[in-house]
């Protein structure tokens, strides 16, 4: 007996599976760092990089803010980029993080993910899905008037 389920626009697919890989999915999970004293140095986003050198003079944030968007590719795009397909999470105690959701346009492969905490310098970097769910680290670098002592 075959089974139908409604997908999240209400249209009856043979499996959640089948809803996943119509409609489409993105999801970046990681840890946000943040430098403990300013430096002239700059942070960083990697993604999908497993071997990644976390400084020492680091410590990991809570509360930072982690927005994932597509990258607008018009005009019109950059209008709705603020609402439709954004994704938005915030690092735990530890900096861990995971934000994830299902997206209108399956075949939008380019993605911004936007990192901010406060006093520390916000970072914006650019990836491409090629899996359903990525990996980052983020490195943010204190403003100037921010450092701790």
């Amino acid at each position: 007996m075959l089974s139908l389920a409604p997908d999240v626009a209400g249209i009856y697919v043979r499996s959640a599976r089948a809803a996943l890989s119509r409609r489409g999915y993105v999801g970046l999970q990681g840890l946000v760092y943040g430098a403990t004293e300013a430096t002239s140095g700059s942070g960083f986003i990697r993604i999908d990089y497993l071997d990644v050198a976390i400084p020492p003079s680091v410590r990991a944030i809570a509360g930072a803010e982690v927005v994932i968007r597509p990258r607008p590719t018009d005009g019109r795009d950059e209008r709705f980029a603020s609402t439709l397909d954004t994704v938005r999470a915030v690092s735990a105690s530890d900096g861990h993080f995971r934000a994830s959701t299902l997206i209108s346009r399956p075949r939008r492969r380019e993605f911004i993910v936007s990192v901010t905490a406060p006093g520390f310098e916000p970072l914006e970097c650019a990836f491409r899905q090629e899996k359903a769910m990525h990996s980052a680290v983020v490195i943010l670098m204190r403003r100037a008037s921010q450092a701790e002592a």
